[in-house]
């Protein structure tokens, strides 16, 4: 079963990744290879089911 997590920094190192939240895999393209993704102007982050490396 998955867990609902509030994530507020994502880094990819050598992998492209996307999270599930909001009924949908985000972002649609995914992240790309070593990028650092940060919310810091939403408070607590954004909810994500999974984390996918694709």
């Amino acid at each position: 079963m998955p867990g609902n997590s509030w994530i507020t920094r994502i880094s990819t190192g050598n992998n492209r990744v996307q999270w599930f939240g909001d009924a949908a895999w985000q972002p649609a393209n995914g992240i790309n290879k070593w990028n650092v993704m940060t919310w810091p102007n939403h408070p607590g982050g954004v909810r994500a089911s999974w984390i996918k490396i694709l």
